[in-house]
């Protein structure tokens, strides 16, 4: 972070220039490692992913860094990388890091879910600022953004949310877990009371859903007609290293037929093949 002379934006607590500290996850693309160091040199960096010598900076986008991973994206013949940051969407060119097209929106604070991307249409959700969809097109040599929406619908902070079969799936705030039609933004189905919100992931026509304030596992059906529970099961300890104002946060992961559940310094596994 030093040589490349990095920022995180502090909004919302942290040190100065250094917020919440580094989360996104690096992308590899071929022979180059993307990341999102934030700063004057750049938002977007590429390096070589053997050496980490710099390739390009996106010296025309120098937002400091959110907590979002880059996206890559092919739009219009045009491969690129999509990122996030507090002052809206961007996206830069595989090829050199220039800023091909911005679309500004105030996003607040803590920015935490990584960007949508299908096909032109590109959604994003904030907690507490709910979500948009915009439309990427290409004119000639640039690009133009459209406003598909901007709803309240899915507001879902740091928990992920899932697309499957045309609709995004998450904990909405307030609304709790929420089925939601990407193009029309229309809500098809929410649901408050079985299911604790939280984060999710998608594995074999399933949702696996951890709640963030009691740590249970539930299995959701993946489903745009109803909200409709498989199984549970409570976390056979919880982590005491946790803060009092702190959650289980960190998604779930399947890999291999196994079931990846993590909390602060405890991490539990479960088979879950059928």
């Amino acid at each position: 972070p030093g040589a490349l002379e990095a920022e995180v934006n502090p909004i919302g607590g942290g040190p100065k220039k250094l917020g919440w500290g580094f989360t996104w996850s690096p992308l590899v693309d071929g022979d180059r490692l993307i990341c999102l160091p934030g700063g004057p040199k750049g938002t977007v960096a590429a390096l070589d992913k053997r050496t980490g010598k710099v390739a390009w900076r996106s010296t025309g986008l120098t937002d400091q860094a959110a907590y979002t991973s880059p996206i890559p994206a092919e739009i219009d013949g045009v491969r690129q990388y999509i990122v996030l940051t507090n002052q809206g969407i961007r996206g830069v060119a595989a090829a050199d890091g220039r800023l091909l097209w911005s679309h500004d929106r105030r996003l607040g604070t803590e920015i935490v879910n990584s960007p949508i991307v299908r096909g032109p249409l590109v959604f994003i959700t904030v907690g507490g600022r709910g979500c948009d969809l915009i439309r990427v097109k290409r004119a000639g040599e640039t690009f133009a953004v459209e406003e598909v929406y901007a709803n309240r619908n899915m507001s879902n902070h740091h928990g992920d949310v899932v697309l499957f079969d045309g609709h995004v799936y998450g904990a909405s705030e307030g609304k709790g877990w929420i089925c939601q039609a990407l193009e029309s933004g229309e809500i098809k189905w929410a649901e408050r009371s079985k299911v604790p919100g939280g984060s999710v992931t998608y594995a074999d026509g399933r949702f696996y859903c951890h709640g963030d304030r009691d740590g249970a596992v539930a299995l959701v059906e993946a489903s745009s007609a109803a909200c409709t529970v498989l199984g549970r099961f409570a976390l056979p300890k919880q982590s005491t290293l946790r803060k009092p104002a702190g959650g289980h946060w960190t998604p779930p992961v399947v890999a291999g037929g196994r079931l990846f559940i993590r909390d602060q310094d405890l991490v539990f596994c479960y088979d879950v093949r059928r």
